[in-house]
């Protein structure tokens, strides 16, 4: 597998505006299917209200007093790129709505595998280390962890964790927020402290976003001719998938191809060997060969 990448983040205000709803411009050349996600942060005149934006499912949300601060996500579509999404606070009036979108591809695919953390300070300081978390991660995923940080203070100049990438920072007289990410094995968020200066009180939340399926099989440890005749029960070895694969693909040095999707007859995943088995048809599945696979093959699991 493969580190999940930041494709491009940017940052939007609402201009300190006193206004309920906010409509900020989605990134240009949005992929389908990639993640795309929306950190808000705001300071309520009338207290702590919810972020709702149509279409899209809240990952994690802080509220205290008159601060509040929420991590959006969607699923890239078609017709996202350059659209206009409205931030509403539900009848509350904000001094000010900040924004940091990021778009993230290779992966998981479910916005649920998302692991989250989050701690709300409400305590006068420089500096804060990366909120902790425990989603259950496997010690071998490739992760890729983001960071937030947010103050209603004043003039407020915030740093990025040491070691961490820094995917938008946007300050003004009243307030600031900053998002960054690293990639990292293991099933703990790497260490990191963020820095304010002057002393302020701030939020902070971490998320964990997994990496998407991907496989390498080893076709030498488990095919070979005598196998690949009709009848005979195929079987093999893969590593490196969040979930089991459903379809295997034989493809031979000529371009002829078995796909193994209706002859699966045992499928197994978990910590230690992950095994395939299938049924060798009587002929290929595509291509002009008149007999079955021959030559070098190419396994392909998906």
């Amino acid at each position: 597998m493969a580190f999940p990448q930041v494709v491009q983040s940017t940052t939007a205000s609402n201009g300190n505006l006193d206004a309920s709803t906010f409509d900020v411009t989605l990134p240009p050349s949005l992929a389908d299917g990639n993640l795309l996600l929306m950190h808000v942060s705001s300071d309520s005149s009338y207290g702590s209200a919810p972020v709702i934006i149509s279409g899209w499912q809240t990952v994690l949300e802080d509220r205290d007093g008159a601060t509040h601060q929420s991590m959006q996500a969607k699923t890239v579509t078609s017709g996202d790129s350059d659209s206009v999404v409205t931030i509403n606070t539900d009848d509350y009036v904000e001094n000010f709505i900040y924004v940091v979108m990021v778009e993230i591809s290779g992966w998981s695919g479910d916005i649920n595998d998302i692991g989250v953390g989050q701690n709300t300070d409400g305590g006068i300081d420089t500096a804060e280390d990366v909120d902790t978390i425990d989603p259950a991660l496997s010690a071998a995923e490739d992760v890729l962890w983001l960071s937030s940080y947010s103050t209603t203070s004043e003039s407020i100049t915030i740093t990025s964790p040491a070691g961490w990438a820094e995917v938008g920072n946007y300050s003004d007289v009243n307030g600031a927020t900053a998002l960054a990410h690293i990639e990292s094995n293991g099933v703990q968020v790497p260490q990191g402290t963020w820095a304010l200066d002057p002393a302020a009180a701030p939020f902070r939340q971490t998320i964990a976003i997994l990496p998407g399926t991907g496989a390498t099989l080893d076709p030498d440890a488990t095919l070979d001719d005598a196998a690949l005749e009709p009848g005979k029960a195929i079987t093999g070895t893969y590593a490196n998938y969040t979930s089991a694969p459903t379809v295997v693909t034989l493809t031979d040095s000529e371009g002829n191809t078995v796909s193994s999707a209706s002859e699966i007859t045992d499928l197994v995943i978990d910590d230690g060997a992950k095994t395939y088995a299938f049924t060798m048809p009587d002929r290929i599945t595509t291509g002009t060969g008149t007999t079955l696979l021959r030559g070098d093959i190419t396994v392909e699991l998906t």
